[in-house]
This record gives structure tokens, C-alpha cells and sequence, in this order.
């Protein structure tokens, strides 16, 4: 198995523009204003009070042609979070603390990205990371919420237009709601900006000329992230750098270093 292959986040962070309808109310606050504004302003304003919440939660799908994503991600500024991520029905359970990223799948996953060996290894266990090798890099990145706020809200694009779309609700709190589309790109979608409390971006949705629809939720702004590293993980990087030490040398032939290095790898 080539540790490569385990980056699951590889072909999933494009799909992070759009997630399941699902946000918890904020809890009473006053009229913030924003509604008067115009669309402009609002999407100015939403963008700086996302990147100023310390944590939130987006929750989602993303189907881009034959392809669904889903989301359920906490994420925060220390980028530590947890959550999972699943394409076309394989899911994979994430935590990030600190600098090492733990991951569990089942054997769906592991035959596909690692094949029958690494599923009967694997499957089922949790595995662990260093965030800062590049195979998991990736899946780092959904734990960021910088990260994350600058992937769903950009500049927007030379040719797009926008206007109010009216007010609503989110899950309880009052919204108000901006419409935007891209005609030479053939795509559209929604802003909905809280208008109580700080304008946070409480949904988006979009839809794209090229068979993309997806909906992102984002709730709980600002909440306590202290994920917990799963007890007992394997490490899979020193797996693999064990077993390429093991396979080069003469010593790893015959010496006894070689064999206990092989035997480390069965009982993991």
C-alpha cells in the first residue's frame, strides 16, 4: 500500500462549496442592520464576521455530476476540530488535535485506496497522521475555519451580479438573503446573513451550469473545540517509513531489526 493513496481529502475540497441546510439558532439578539445595506456592503460585512468567529460547524452536501460530498465538520482558528467526510456513500471519521490528524474508515475505503491488505489492517481503526506531511495536509484543512471561510467566500467574480432576495428564516434566526448569478458561467445561489447579532453567514447555496448543486449550513460560532485524540491509533506514517527501512539493506534482511520491524507491521 502506498501511503499516497490514503489522502481521502484529494478530489472532496472542491466540493466544500455547499453542505446540508442545517443551522441551530443563535439564541436572542438585537436587529444588527445589515438588512438596510445593500448586497455589496452585506456580503462585505458576512465575510468579515465569518473570519472573526474563533469556530463553527458546517454541515452539507455538494453533487457535482455523478459525484456527492458530505460534510459535518467543526471547525476552528487553532484548526483543531473533528467531524466527518463522506464521497459517494464512504464516509471517514476525522480528528485533528494538534499537529496529528486520526482518521477511521471501513473496508469500502481502505479497498479503494489502499487495497484488500490495508483493509484487513485498517478497517475499522483509527489511524494517525502527522499534519504536516503532505499525504494529510488536506485533511487538515477542513479543520481551519480560515481555511474554510476562504474557500466558500471570495471576492466575487468580474460578471456577477447580485440583489436582496427579501428576508427569511434560518432554523429560528431571522435572515436576510442575497441572490447572485454568474450568466456566462451559468451558475447561481443564495447568501442568507444573520440579522441579529454579528452577520454570520447562517447558509449558501448554489447551483452551476455544470450539473453542481450544493447547499453549506454553518451554526455554532464561537464554541469551545477540545477534540480528544482517539486512545490507540496507528501511526501509519511510521509504518510506512518501518517498512521501507526493513526492505532496504543488507542489515534488514538479516539483521534482527528487520524482523522486528516486520513483525510491528503485522501487529498493528
Amino acid at each position: 500500500m502506498k501511503l499516497g493513496r490514503v489522502a481521502f481529502a484529494v478530489g472532496i475540497t472542491s466540493g466544500l462549496a455547499t453542505l446540508a441546510p442545517f443551522v441551530a439558532p443563535a439564541g436572542a439578539a438585537s436587529n444588527n442592520g445589515i438588512a438596510s445595506q445593500n448586497p455589496t456592503q452585506i456580503i462585505s460585512a458576512a465575510t468579515k464576521a465569518q473570519a472573526s468567529a474563533t469556530s463553527f460547524t458546517m454541515v452539507g452536501t455538494v453533487h457535482a455530476g455523478a459525484r456527492t460530498t458530505v460534510l459535518h465538520v467543526t471547525a476552528s482558528k487553532s484548526g483543531n476540530g473533528y467531524g466527518f467526510v463522506g464521497l459517494n456513500g464512504v464516509t471517514v471519521q476525522i480528528v485533528k488535535s494538534g499537529q496529528n490528524v486520526y482518521f477511521r474508515a471501513g473496508k469500502a475505503f481502505w479497498k479503494s485506496n489502499g487495497g484488500n491488505t490495508a483493509a484487513l489492517l485498517f478497517a475499522g481503526k483509527w489511524v494517525e497522521g502527522s499534519a504536516n506531511d503532505s499525504h494529510f495536509q488536506s485533511l487538515s484543512q477542513f479543520f481551519n475555519s480560515d481555511s474554510l471561510s476562504s474557500q466558500f467566500l471570495q471576492n466575487p467574480p468580474a460578471g456577477a451580479t447580485y440583489a436582496k432576495g427579501g428576508t427569511t428564516s434560518v432554523q429560528g434566526q431571522p435572515a436576510v438573503i442575497i441572490r447572485g448569478q454568474h450568466l456566462s458561467a451559468g451558475s447561481r445561489g443564495a447568501l442568507f446573513v444573520a440579522t441579529t447579532g454579528k452577520p454570520y453567514v447562517l447558509r449558501i447555496t448554489v447551483s452551476g451550469g455544470q450539473g453542481t448543486n450544493a447547499i453549506l449550513g454553518f451554526s455554532n460560532f464561537n464554541a469551545p473545540v477540545r477534540p480528544k485524540a482517539p486512545k490507540g491509533a496507528i501511526n501509519i506514517s511510521k509504518l510506512a517509513n518501518a517498512g521501507s527501512s526493513g526492505s532496504t539493506g543488507t542489515s534488514g534482511n538479516t539483521g534482527s531489526s528487520g524482523n522486528s520491524g516486520s513483525s510491528g507491521n503485522s501487529g498493528s
